[in-house]
Parts: structure tokens; C-alpha cells; sequence
């Protein structure tokens, strides 16, 4: 099986347990998971980084989700998860130090310095456009209140799965671009699935803030932007191993057909 691991499975699952499943499977370690393990506590960092072990690492490593689009873009056909992220068949070791919490990676700090004002800005306008979606593509949910869930919910529903509303939305971005969407596209394409991330942890946004709100707070955007980046790519796996609550409940809606909980079904 191919599967997805983030932040909260890698914390919950014991060191014999993670190395049992990479030993079964074909493991996917998304850069948000890197992100966020190089940008934690640092003795949570050291704990994390201890589970995954020492020597060859036993994770697929995967580039972001906007690279991989621009990879679809680029030669036409949909994303190879692991041979787009330029990572097929390497073999690499994490530095020992990340299993110290008293490491400093000061020839790295410049590099993750940039690393985290680059999240910053994608949060920023992940909020801007969360603001905006209702405006742009929902005009029944124009006048939507925070802690207004169940009106989003039917939309939510709509958007989940193979669905044609997210390919007519892609439609309609990509002609204002002067593309045109290939006559295939649907779940194989990153294209797709990072576009319906953002459509449905989006209007979750807007269900808690309101729509036409791009003031709202700042506080847990960095999270909403990782479990988006998550569940573009687990979209593709078979597996997504989380214990993180909203990521299970969005992410059950937009790829019913992926297993996903806190640990692999025996």
C-alpha cells in the first residue's frame, strides 16, 4: 500500500510500530510533514525524528503539492508522486542531529528562515482566497456567519469524490489563464485534488469565520494549510495515517475511497 503519514500519527504511533508499517509499505513523508517536524519544539523534534530511526531513511519523501501541479503543467499528463518529486529510488539518511534537541542546524538556518516566510505568505493567501471563495464560486453562501457548519455541508458533500463542480471551477480558472483542461482531468491529477483541498478546507473556513472575512485570525491557517497539502497527496495513496480530527472528518469527505485513521487496518 501507498501511504501518507503526518504529524499526529508519526507522535501517536509507537517507534516499532512506524518502522513495522515502512517495512510493509511504501510510506509517503509530504514536505508538510518535514516542515513541520524541522519547525517544532525541539525536543519534540528530537522524539519524532528518534521513531523514524537511524541509517537509510524508511520514508518516500514527496515534493509539495504546488510543484507537482506545475510538473502536471508542464508535460501534460498526471503526477507520479514520488518520480515528479525527483526522488525515485534515492536513498538518503536525515542528519543525527535532528535526534538531539540540543542541535542547532546553523548551517541550515538561513535556508529555513526563507523556508517559513514562504509558509507565511501561502497562509496569508490561503486566507485571502478562503475569503473570497463564496464570492467567487458559491453565491448561495455569499452571506454565510462563522458557526454557520450545516449550510456548508450539502456543498461540501457535492465537492468530495470525483466531482464535477470541482472540474468546472478548474474551468473556469484555468480559461482565465488560457489553458485548456485536458479531456481526462479528474482524481489522477494533482491539479485536481489540490484544487478541491482548497475548495473544501476553504469553505470550512468560512463555516468558523464567515464569508467575505479575509481579517480573520491567523492562528491554526498554518495547520489548515499543512492538512491541506496532506490531503492532495494522500488523494493519491491509499492511506492516510492521522489522528488529527478535522483532517479525518474534510478529508473522509473529498476521498471516501482512501483508507484513512490513526493506524493501517489489519
Amino acid at each position: 500500500m501507498r501511504v501518507v503519514l503526518d504529524k499526529s500519527a508519526l507522535f501517536g504511533l509507537s517507534a516499532t510500530r512506524i518502522r513495522t508499517i515502512c517495512a510493509a509499505h511504501e510510506v509517503w513523508m509530504p514536505e508538510a510533514l518535514f516542515y513541520e517536524l524541522l519547525t517544532c519544539d525541539a525536543a519534540e523534534r528530537a522524539m519524532l525524528f528518534r521513531k523514524i530511526g537511524v541509517g537509510e531513511n524508511p520514508l518516500s519523501l514527496t515534493a509539495n503539492g504546488g510543484f507537482l501541479f506545475g510538473r502536471e503543467l508542464e508535460f501534460g499528463r498526471p503526477t507520479d508522486i514520488i518520480m515528479d518529486s525527483a526522488l525515485n529510488n534515492v536513498r538518503w539518511i536525515f542528519n543525527a542531529g535532528l535526534r538531539d534537541p540540543e542541535w542547532v542546524p546553523r548551517d541550515s538556518l538561513q535556508d529555513l528562515d526563507e523556508w517559513q516566510a514562504d509558509m507565511a505568505r501561502q497562509v496569508e493567501a490561503f486566507r485571502e482566497r478562503a475569503g473570497l471563495t463564496a464570492h467567487a464560486f458559491f453565491p448561495e453562501l455569499r452571506d454565510i456567519r462563522g458557526g454557520e457548519r450545516q449550510r456548508v455541508e450539502p456543498v461540501l458533500q457535492e465537492l468530495g469524490g470525483d466531482s464535477d463542480i470541482v472540474r468546472q471551477i478548474y474551468v473556469l480558472i484555468a480559461e482565465s489563464h488560457g489553458q485548456i483542461p485536458p479531456p481526462d482531468f479528474g482524481p489522477r491529477w494533482m491539479g485536481f485534488t489540490l484544487l478541491q483541498a482548497q475548495l473544501i478546507w476553504s469553505l470550512d473556513h468560512i463555516s468558523r469565520y464567515g464569508a467575505g472575512n479575509i481579517e480573520g485570525p491567523m492562528a491554526g491557517i498554518e495547520n489548515t494549510f499543512c492538512d491541506i497539502e496532506y490531503a492532495a497527496i494522500a488523494a493519491h495513496a491509499d492511506a492516510l495515517l492521522t489522528r488529527d480530527g478535522p483532517l479525518t472528518r474534510l478529508f473522509g469527505v473529498m476521498a471516501p475511497h482512501v483508507y484513512c485513521g490513526p493506524d493501517l487496518l489489519e
